[in-house]
């Protein structure tokens, strides 16, 4: 096993891959940004933030709805 920069992520809280495999993403506690790798390199694509102050709250089926959607975009 070898670890993997995770960059601004301070503690990664759930991983989930896209159908393909080529992207997963990693949601991170402490930072609430979501962190999109490669698949294949293990390395930051992009990051998605967002904002404490909105004090939002999501179902799991919302939050997997979205980043179904995010997948379906990045592609």
């Amino acid at each position: 096993m070898t670890p993997i920069d995770t960059d601004s992520c301070q503690v990664g809280e759930d991983m989930h891959f896209s159908r393909d495999g080529e992207k997963y993403f990693l949601t991170c506690m402490g930072s609430d940004n979501v962190i999109i790798f490669d698949g294949n390199t293990d390395k930051k694509i992009d990051e998605i933030s967002s904002k404490k102050e909105q004090n939002l709250q999501f179902s799991s089926e919302e939050i997997e709805n979205s980043l179904i959607q995010i997948i379906k975009n990045t592609k």
